[in-house]
Formats: C-alpha cells, structure tokens, sequence
C-alpha cells in the first residue's frame, strides 16, 4: 500500500470538493505538460491511499479530506477536472477544513508543495491512515 498527497488547486482555484462529490482525485495539467504527475496516478493501485492537500511555505502541510484508490482506471474525468482515478473517500473534516500536520524537519517538504506525490514520513503516513475508516475500523499501516 502507497499514501499519495495530492494538490487541491488549480491555479488559485480550490478542487478538493469538486474531487469528493465527483470520487475521483486529479491533475490539472495535460499528460503532456506534466508526465512524471501523470505517471504517479498512473502508478497507483487500487487500495492505494490519497489524501488531498495543500501546502503552504509558511505552515507546512494541510490535510482536507482522506480516500482509497477504488479501480485500476486512469482516465480523462472530464475537462473542468482532467486526468484522474476514482477515489472512495472515506474522510472529509467539515469542521475546520483541514487537519495542520505543519512543517516536517525531514528535508522532504520540497516534494509535498508538489501537485502529487508519495508520503513516505512514519510519522505522516500514521496521522493519514488514522483518518481512513470503512466500516468504522481503522485501516493499519504496512510495514
């Protein structure tokens, strides 16, 4: 199982809502413009867990809502959302807007300001899975 972060905005424009209603998680850019993001959520299984976030210089990391990857299907979703997967999100904070997990002292923020990429920080991946709930169990973490 992969933990996958994934930018919620295009431009200054926030999607992450448009990603629940529509359970899918996207990329804004054409294939074209962006292969290594496109090859990313081309990479992801089904299981695979996404979480959609945001990611500012001066706070650091912030978590809107969590999912699991729910078919092997990459696919244009349609033109206002792009290229994605479907997403069965499992949590959503509808409360505050977002979980803060803030800035990591492991030099590994440089990839979370990124439009997708793979969580690989214990302590992250921890905070993500808790939010994960199917039939109110919490999913464990792989070794």
């Amino acid at each position: 199982m992969a933990i996958y972060g994934v930018g919620t905005y295009y431009d200054k424009t926030y999607m992450g809502q448009d990603f629940v209603d529509n359970e899918v998680v996207c990329i804004g850019y054409d294939p074209s413009d962006a292969p290594p993001n496109h090859q990313l959520l081309k990479n992801m299984k089904i299981g695979d867990i996404v979480f959609l976030k945001g990611y500012s210089p001066q706070y650091g990391l912030y978590i809107y809502a969590v999912g699991i990857v729910s078919d092997e299907h990459y696919r244009l979703v349609n033109n206002h959302l792009g290229w994605g997967r479907s997403v069965l999100y499992t949590w959503q904070d509808h409360d505050d807007g977002c979980i803060v997990i803030g800035k990591s002292n492991d030099r590994f923020d440089y990839a979370r300001r990124g439009s997708i990429y793979e969580e690989i920080s214990p302590a992250i991946c921890k905070q993500i899975v808790e939010c994960v709930r199917i039939n109110g169990m919490t999913i464990p973490p792989s070794d």
